[in-house]
């Protein structure tokens, strides 16, 4: 007999608001000496470090203050575990790929001459997950889950990607974080990305009941596809608008993961 006892929607709640609670005040602890002339290396880069895992530890901090368990933020996972933590790492890797590689292959941008050492082509990924991990252990194993039930999927979803793009807004604004040579679109591209990014990352924390998968996706994205082929040479005016994190091309292919995302969640719902 399973006695596990099942959230109720008033203790959701609740945790939603301390989770919102503790992840402003730690990230205004962060902010504050990056916005205040220190930039993304304030503190030695403790700074950042702390901010990327303010998510994190207010929903560990949540889990354990209203729940009384870790079990909330997703640390094991389910048998599909597996194949959605390989899909995350490899996904990431892909789309680099195509885009970079295509785009070098027109002649409008130049690679770097030297990639990064091939030691870190497997390590990097694990250093990658200092930052990653911490923010993803607040939205997507910590909140995902707890916004679903509380907002259904779709909604509680789009209320994780406001969240997640505000999270990053003052660094866009205010540091250097921001990479497009055209700051209002390329916040706009970062804005949409990240409303894309919180369906397809929803779902894949929904199916495999595992922070990790997320986790690895996030970590994989930050090492292969914004360090692994950077810098790049820039010899067409379009391709500023095409490359990087803030461009049109990253976009398209996160446009088509939320549409992944909306064909599986319709098949499971279907019948």
């Amino acid at each position: 007999m399973n006695t596990r006892r099942v959230p109720d929607l008033a203790q959701d709640r609740r945790a939603l608001a301390l989770f919102a609670a503790l992840t402003v005040v730690f990230c205004t602890a962060a902010y504050i000496p990056m916005l205040t002339g220190g930039g993304l290396g304030a503190l030695g880069g403790f700074a950042l470090i702390g901010l990327m895992w303010s998510p994190g530890v207010a929903g560990v901090l949540t889990s354990l203050v209203i729940y009384r368990s870790l079990g909330p933020v997703g640390l094991l996972g389910n048998r599909r575990a597996p194949f959605w933590i390989a899909a995350c790492i490899a996904i990431p890797i892909a789309y680099g790929l195509l885009i970079k590689l295509g785009l070098a292959s027109t002649g409008w941008i130049g690679l770097a001459p030297e990639l990064l050492p091939r030691t870190l082509l497997l390590i990097g990924l694990f250093v990658s997950l200092k930052t990653a991990l911490g923010e993803e252990l607040g939205w997507r194993g910590f909140a995902s889950p707890v916004l679903t039930r509380v907002f259904g999927f779709w909604r509680g979803q789009t209320v994780l990607g406001l969240c997640w793009f505000a999270f990053h807004l003052p660094a866009l604004l205010g540091t250097s974080y921001g990479s497009s040579q055209h700051p209002m679109l390329g916040n706009l591209m970062f804005f949409l990305s990240c409303m894309c990014l919180s369906y397809f990352l929803g779902w894949a924390r929904q199916r495999s009941n595992s922070v990790w998968a997320s986790a690895m996706f996030h970590a994989s994205h930050n090492i292969y596809f914004l360090y692994f082929f950077e810098p790049v040479t820039i010899r067409n005016d379009l391709a500023t608008y095409l490359v990087g994190e803030q461009g049109l091309l990253l976009l398209f292919v996160e446009l088509l993961l939320a549409g992944f995302t909306l064909w599986a969640w319709r098949r499971s719902h279907r019948g």
